[in-house]
């Protein structure tokens, strides 16, 4: 078998030309194990774990081959900053139970100075932690070369113990939202696609070669030179007004402009693509029974795992009869509910 990326001979391997962790369910075999493993960990993994789509993973509870999928409330978790006076540090979870995120205030030890001028150590723990303050207490005294206390004296200061009540803290927490090699993985998907639709004269497509280079290359901005659109489904306008956006869907079609090819991708709602995949489009497309290629569409529900594979003259067919019955755009795609 010749991978379709390293173009060497070597045992194939299944692929997911949209990655399974967002429910992909377009494969092909083209691709060998090292060219699957390096290209699925560097490149199909900055798309999956895009944080936009990371949360729509667990909104639809996609965890392809991972145990599970990203918690639903992911983006909201963590250890956060109180602001304001209080200071110190909340841990934020997500009870599954009872649908709620919990707050939980850290441990947090101070000097603070009373009203009479004498220098005390403040310890303030959650209310939940109560049972762990003779512990915190001696634990502190020992990190400051003191003695421990005795369980009379721990009972002393325990009694010593206040509550005071967060209500509506307002926090500040770092959300790190990383765009490399997201250009990489949409690239990717319209190659692999590219390869599937227009054949294997594809290879040998100049295009096609160095397209396949470039993904490979580790440079981030590698197919900075490379003609296409990448970036929010929103700004995408391939897409719009045909088929309106769907949170699960994944949608893609090949068209020819101009003498050239280039392939449309829409990941969910929220990611787009829009790429130029050859500057020859009468390679394929020159309507002689030498070259039968069609343009094609694709469609899959990523939670169903459901797919609609047809040519792109077919699909718009179907758009223009329910326009025409209707006056509005068919979607979402209904084989695929």
């Amino acid at each position: 078998m010749r991978c379709i990326f390293c173009s060497k001979e070597r045992p194939p391997s299944l692929e997911h030309v949209v990655p399974l962790a967002i429910g992909g369910s377009l494969t092909t075999d083209r691709v060998c194990e090292p060219c699957n493993s390096e290209l699925g960990s560097r490149v199909d993994l900055a798309l999956t774990d895009y944080l936009p789509i990371r949360v729509r993973r667990g909104e639809l509870g996609l965890a392809g081959n991972s145990r599970k999928p990203p918690g639903r409330f992911e983006l909201l978790t963590g250890d956060v900053e109180l602001v304001g006076e209080a200071g110190g540090r909340l841990r934020v979870t997500y009870d599954e139970a009872t649908n709620k995120l919990d707050l939980h205030r850290l441990y947090q030890a101070t000097d603070a100075i009373t009203p009479d001028g004498q220098k005390i150590r403040q310890i303030v723990v959650d209310a939940r932690d109560k049972e762990k303050v003779t512990v915190i207490i001696n634990r502190e005294r020992k990190r400051h070369g003191m003695p421990p206390l005795s369980d009379e004296e721990l009972a002393i200061e325990v009694s010593k113990l206040s509550v005071n009540t967060l209500v509506n803290p307002t926090v500040r927490m770092n959300i790190c939202v990383s765009y490399a090699y997201l250009r990489h993985a949409m690239f990717k998907i319209a190659y692999e696609l590219a390869f599937l639709w227009l054949g294997e004269s594809y290879l040998d497509d100049p295009l096609a070669a160095a397209l396949r280079t470039a993904i490979c290359k580790p440079e981030v901005g590698s197919l900075d030179s490379f003609h296409g659109f990448v970036g929010p489904a929103a700004d995408c306008e391939a897409f719009s007004p045909f088929w309106k956006p769907h949170q699960s869907h994944h949608l893609a079609y090949s068209q020819e402009k101009a003498g050239n090819v280039v392939i449309a991708v829409r990941i969910f709602d929220l990611y787009a693509a829009v790429v130029l995949v050859s500057t020859d489009a009468a390679r394929y497309f020159d309507g002689s029974n030498a070259h039968p290629t069609e343009l094609r569409f694709v469609a899959m529900d990523a939670v169903s795992g459901n797919k609609m594979e047809t040519t792109f003259a077919e699909e718009v067919h179907r758009i223009v009869t329910t326009w025409q019955a209707t006056r509005t755009f068919p979607s979402p795609v209904p084989d695929l509910l």
